[in-house]
């Protein structure tokens, strides 16, 4: 043997385990490759069993149907909860901004007592809390970025309240400011 030879040889000895070796396992050879399988559908079940007289009996995971409706009053019944009338969409919209209004209303009563108890507490000249000059720390600054920003989430609350009043009223829908 060649020294070509040996070294293809011990080249394709190491290189061919790892060829084997794969995720998904070994590759399989001809003889063990299964044929995919076949889905059978209804159809197929009933034009094989039309010869033979059978019956297919629908799937096994179907749900049970509903008892049969007396003059057809149930089925009615089951058509009117499936789609709601156009007063109960109206009602369900009003309900809807109503809650919306009514808790941006809270949020803003909330935010408007913190700023009134951060401002008594900056118009109190017997605790009088100084910083450093130069810098912004300190209970004075606090108070005041506490007041700065409650006052900017009440203005956003109020448009967010505008807007849904708008929106009742495209809608044709009552509603109130609590």
């Amino acid at each position: 043997m060649s020294v070509r030879t040996t070294i293809a040889l011990a080249a394709a000895s190491l290189l061919l385990p790892v060829a084997l070796l794969r995720a998904d396992g070994p590759i399989p050879t001809d003889k063990e490759k299964k044929p995919p399988k076949k889905v059978i559908t209804e159809d197929e079940l009933r034009s094989a069993g039309a010869s033979r007289g059978t019956v297919s009996m629908g799937t096994p995971d179907a749900q049970p149907s509903p008892e049969a409706a007396k003059d057809g009053a149930a089925a009615k019944g089951e058509a009117a909860k499936e789609e709601p009338s156009e007063s109960e969409k109206r009602e369900t919209r009003r309900k809807e901004i109503q809650d919306g209004i009514n808790f941006e209303s809270a949020n803003i009563k909330s935010l408007q007592e913190q700023v009134d108890t951060a401002q008594k507490e900056l118009n109190d000249l017997t605790d009088i809390a100084y910083s450093v000059p130069g810098t912004s720390t300190g209970r004075r600054a606090a108070l005041l970025k506490l007041i700065d920003d409650a006052n900017a989430m009440i203005k956003t609350s109020n448009e967010k309240i505008e807007k849904l009043e708008d929106e009742a009223r495209h809608a044709g829908i009552a509603v109130s400011r609590p």
